[in-house]
């Protein structure tokens, strides 16, 4: 595996992750404000989200059970 390979994979778009776990984008972006998934600006003043995959699927089974 190769770098390109492997970041593509540790980080997503709003729109990959939501259909990576067949969620709707405004589900996704609900679960971003309310702290649900750790996610970052793509810029500091952009509008953009970038969400770390792992991070994220570990942070949401940690709610589900606890």
């Amino acid at each position: 595996m190769n770098d390109t390979e492997k970041s593509s994979k540790d980080f997503a778009s709003v729109e990959e992750f939501a259909a990576m776990l067949s969620l709707s984008v405004c589900t996704v972006r609900r679960m971003i404000a309310l702290g649900e998934i750790p996610a970052f600006r793509a810029r500091p003043q952009g509008r953009r989200y970038i969400i770390d995959v792992r991070r994220a699927l570990e942070m949401m089974r940690q709610n589900k059970v606890g």
